[in-house]
C-alpha cells in the first residue's frame, strides 16, 4: 500500500511538474503577444483616427448646408459633363448626316422676283421651312433624350424644345 501511495504521490508530482512549465510557458508567450501587441498600438490609434476624419469628412454635417448644397450643384455639373462627353462623337456624327442629308433637301436660293405673290409665297416657303427645321430638331432632341424613341406626341418635342430654352 505504501508503494501505491508512493507511485500515486510520483505520478501527482509528475503532472503538477509538467503543469507548472506549461503554464510557464504560456505565460512566456503571452508576454512576447502582448509585446507585440503593444508596438501596433500607434498604428491602431493612427487608424482610429483616420476612420474618424472620413467619417466627419463624408458626413453631410461637416459641411455648412450652403457649401453642401454647392458641392451637389457641382457634381451635378460635372456628371453632366462627362455624359455630355461620352454623347459628343455621337452627336457629332450625327449633325455631319443631317448636314450632309441637309445639302440634298436645301435647294439653291430662290431668284427674286417682282411680282409680290410669287415674293410672299416664296417668304411663307421660306417661313415654314424654318418651322419645319425647328421641329425636326425638336424631334432629334426629345428622341435623344428618351432613348432614341420617337416623341409619342406632337406636344412632347414642343414642351422639350421649351425646356431647352430655359436653360
Amino acid at each position: 500500500m505504501t508503494k501505491l501511495k508512493l507511485a500515486f504521490a510520483a505520478l501527482l508530482t509528475t503532472g503538477l511538474v509538467l503543469e507548472q512549465h506549461a503554464l510557464t510557458r504560456l505565460r512566456q508567450q503571452n508576454q512576447i503577444l502582448q509585446a507585440r501587441l503593444d508596438g501596433f498600438t500607434p498604428t491602431i490609434r493612427e487608424h482610429e483616427r483616420l476612420s474618424n476624419l472620413l467619417a466627419k469628412a463624408s458626413s453631410r454635417s461637416a459641411l455648412p448646408e450652403e457649401q453642401y448644397l454647392e458641392l451637389v450643384k457641382l457634381r451635378g455639373v460635372v456628371g453632366l459633363g462627362r455624359r455630355l462627353q461620352e454623347e459628343n462623337p455621337k452627336v457629332r456624327a450625327e449633325n455631319a448626316k443631317l448636314r450632309s442629308a441637309s445639302k440634298v433637301v436645301n435647294v439653291s436660293a430662290p431668284v427674286e422676283s417682282e411680282d409680290p405673290r410669287v415674293k410672299e409665297f416664296q417668304e411663307e416657303t421660306e417661313s415654314r421651312q424654318q418651322h419645319l427645321k425647328q421641329w425636326a430638331l425638336m424631334f432629334i432632341l426629345a428622341a435623344n433624350q428618351d432613348n432614341g424613341r420617337c416623341p409619342d406626341s406632337w406636344e412632347q418635342p414642343r414642351l422639350i424644345g421649351s425646356n431647352e430654352s430655359n436653360r
